[in-house]
This record gives structure tokens, sequence and C-alpha cells, in this order.
């Protein structure tokens, strides 16, 4: 919690902590019964040995509905009834459509109803990759390091460990322009706000909590581009917030006329909405919100773009691939790689 206090006070964002705390908890199922200065480079070694083991990558595992969750509901909204499992909405969606969800989410779903008998698990688990124990060992370098500096152990056993050698980095995914044409094709079938969704995401790169934190003030129409400065966000104890971008830099991205085009026909038909929801309404200048025109959960892009693909026959898309693609698509027309990436 020390480690954690200060790394909040030098402004790390609530997703890196968040995720150093998940690792932490792997950590001290291996070492954290021991005292620090009882820790040798042999044990680190022992337990990055255990995490390359088959079964330690529970990623590859789910729960799978084993009842129907619509009769459980009992008239329940999603929301209501994921409150009282202590999951999101979006948790009971998924198991309302005969999903998996992750075995912690399941765990929670039958302590909370008080059943063993809701789930079947599927999957087999996996060694963790290389570049995955890497980053537990970086977590356990810097308590140590930290350690040191603060005379707490006289060295840092996490700088004479051995680690596994990293994999051939694999190429990134990108949509062939093909496959592209009928995503666009099959967008104009669409609800307008959803075909504007996937089309930003498409056209501009963008990660997906960037799209969701875009409001009106950011759209510049005259200039045909959008300015990217804060990013949408989910923490199961901290809730959807706002926050800065990944990197922590603002940068404006050109659109194309079509695009620009179709924001003013969906800014339209936004408004018309507000006007049908009334006093239910909640102004925050959202490009993308929930009927109310509160923050979207970031989970429900992927949620409606999975529900999209089956509807038309396309392999499983995520967000994240669109971005992948717009920066192919921009180094195929020989742009440098700078500008891609900046």
């Amino acid at each position: 919690e020390y480690i954690f206090s200060l790394r909040e006070q030098r402004g790390d964002k609530p997703q890196t902590l968040n995720r150093v705390r998940r690792q932490v908890d792997r950590i001290n199922k291996y070492i954290g019964h021991m005292k620090l200065v009882d820790i040798r480079p042999q044990h680190l070694n022992e337990m990055y040995k255990k995490l390359a083991e088959p079964g330690a990558n529970t990623c590859g595992v789910y729960a799978a509905p084993a009842v129907d969750f619509k009769e459980l509901l009992a008239g329940d909204s999603f929301e209501t009834f994921a409150s009282k499992c202590g999951v999101s909405w979006a948790v009971i969606r998924r198991l309302c459509h005969g999903q998996n969800i992750s075995l912690k989410n399941a765990d929670k779903v039958s302590k909370s109803l008080g059943r063993s008998d809701l789930f079947t698990v599927v999957g087999s688990g996996k060694p963790l990759s290389p570049g995955t124990i890497r980053s537990y060992h970086g977590v356990v370098s810097m308590i140590f390091g930290n350690a040191e500096k603060e005379m707490i152990v006289q060295y840092n056993p996490a700088e004479r460990v051995t680690l596994p050698k990293m994999k051939k980095v694999r190429n990134q995914e990108a949509i062939q322009t093909d496959i592209l044409k009928k995503i666009l094709a099959a967008l104009d079938k669409e609800r307008i706000d959803f075909k504007m969704l996937v089309h930003m995401l498409i056209v501009t790169g963008c990660r997906r909590g960037e799209v969701l934190g875009l409001t009106w003030n950011d759209v510049d129409f005259d200039n045909e581009q959008i300015f990217v400065d804060k990013s949408v966000s989910y923490l199961p104890k901290k809730g959807i917030f706002c926050d800065t971008t990944k990197t922590e830099n603002s940068r404006y991205v050109s659109i194309p006329k079509e695009t620009v085009a179709l924001l003013r026909r969906y800014r339209a038909w936004q408004t018309d909405q507000r006007i049908l929801i009334g006093d239910l309404w909640q102004d925050n200048d959202l490009v993308f919100s929930k009927w109310n025109g509160t923050f979207l959960y970031p989970a429900s892009v992927n949620i409606k773009l999975s529900e999209f693909c089956k509807r038309n026959g396309f392999p499983n898309l995520h967000p994240h691939l669109f971005r992948h693609t717009a920066a192919s698509i921009l180094l195929s027309n020989g742009i440098d790689v700078l500008s891609v990436s900046k």
C-alpha cells in the first residue's frame, strides 16, 4: 500500500494502478507470506517458473452460464440485477445472451445468489507468455528497488534473476481493404448512432476510450478535424470516469468530408432524441453517450460490435483493430512512420 501511495502521488493513472494491484495479488500467492529481507533471487526464479507452467494463464478459462439467466432476472433490469450481484450490467447482459464471463465475475454472481449450479468452467489455461512474466517482474523489481533505496533491504534480488527469453513479436493484425468496404456498406443499414461510432473509429484510428470522450466542442466542422485530449475508462471500484489520454498528449486528427457530413446528420438526430427524452437528458455535450446523455460503458462498444459482426457474417472485430488498420492504410499511402505514430 505504501508503494501504491507513492505511485498515486507521482500521478500514475488509475488503470495502471489497477493493473499493478492485480499483479501484486498474483505475486502474493507465491511470495506474499515472506518478509522482504528473506526473499532471494532463487525465490523469484521459482515464482517465474510457476508462472510459465500450463494453467498459469487463466485468460483462456471462462465460466459458461448453466441456467437461463433471463428467468433469474424475474423482471429486474440489467442494472438492478447487476447491482445485486456486485458486477457491471454488461456482465449480466452477456449471461442473458448465453455468453461466457470471467471466473472472478462468476464467483461474485454465485456468492451473491447463494447458488453453486449457475456455471460450468470451459477452456484450459495456458502458460503466461515471457512478456507477461517480465511485466510481473517489473512490479517485483519496482517494489524491491524502492525498498533498497529506503535501506529496508541491502540489495534488490530482482536484479539477479534469470528471466525467460522474449519471443519474436508478432505482427499486428489489420483489416483488409475489401473487408473494410463491406463493413462500411453494412453500417449503412445500422442506426445512425452506432454507424457514426464505428465510422469514427475507422477514419480516425483513435482508441475506443478517446472516441467515447469526444464532446461536440472537440469537433471542428469548418476545419474538418477533431481535438483528442481525453479518454473514457471503466474500473470496477471507480466506475466510468474521464481522464487524459493514455500518453497524456492532446492532438488534432483530420477527418474526411463524408465524416463531417455524417456528423452533421448525427448531431441533428441526437438533438431530436434529446427533445423526446426531455428532462431525463443530462447535458454533458458528449458526441457518443447513453440514451440519457451520460458516458457509455467502454465494454458496450465491444458488445455492440460483436453483435454487428454476427448479424453480417464478419469475423469478430474489436475496436483496437480499427486503430491498427488506420495506421496500416496511412503507411500504405506513403505517410512516414513518425507522422503516423503522432
